[in-house]
């Protein structure tokens, strides 16, 4: 809790904090962003859930800021896709940083995307990936339960966008939970 603190956050996470935290780890590179999102639960004490669209950012994962960066061309990808990934990151969140225009176009797209066999056998591949590496973690480890619970939200997106349905809230995905609770 003393580090959450010392980058100058508060029990709730605030677009405005987040921003500042931001400017003090990457500084002029936020100069260079397409876009960043805020999302994430937003609980009390709980941990920051970012989303950069940017190519010179690099992820960071503690316990308690997660900073998620895709490249502009993988991303693209992702969106035609309908990549289960993005929802939460584009859907369930805020544009703190960036072209909020982009933003919003690149939801609408999303939400606009026709569902192609392109796109069902894409989740479907990206299930069996996401199984697979999980599947390379030690048993009960906490990278085996979240490549698990990727692969099943993949698999269940493959199902819905196979019935002609696209979900877009992240109460329909498993991997939205935390590992240690599935």
């Amino acid at each position: 809790m003393a580090s959450f603190y010392g980058f100058g956050l508060a029990r709730r996470t605030t677009a405005g904090r987040v921003k500042k935290l931001l400017e003090r780890i990457y500084g002029d590179k936020l100069q260079n962003v397409k876009f960043v999102s805020l999302y994430g639960s937003r609980k009390e004490f709980s941990d920051v859930d970012v989303f950069v669209v940017s190519e010179n950012f690099k992820e960071i994962t503690t316990d308690w800021l997660d900073v998620r960066v895709e490249k502009m061309s993988e991303f693209e990808k992702q969106v035609r896709s309908l990549d289960v990934s993005l929802v939460c990151p584009l859907f369930d969140a805020e544009c703190i940083l960036g072209d909020k225009e982009y933003f919003e176009n690149i939801k609408n797209q999303f939400k606009e995307s026709p569902i192609t066999e392109e796109t069902i056998r894409y989740n479907l591949k990206k299930s069996r990936e996401q199984k697979e590496l999980g599947l390379n973690y030690p048993k009960d480890s906490e990278g085996r339960i979240q490549g698990l619970a990727y692969s099943k939200s993949y698999l269940k997106n493959y199902l819905a966008l196979k019935s002609g349905k696209k979900f877009l809230q992240k109460k329909n995905y498993f991997y939205l939970r935390k590992a240690k609770t599935l």
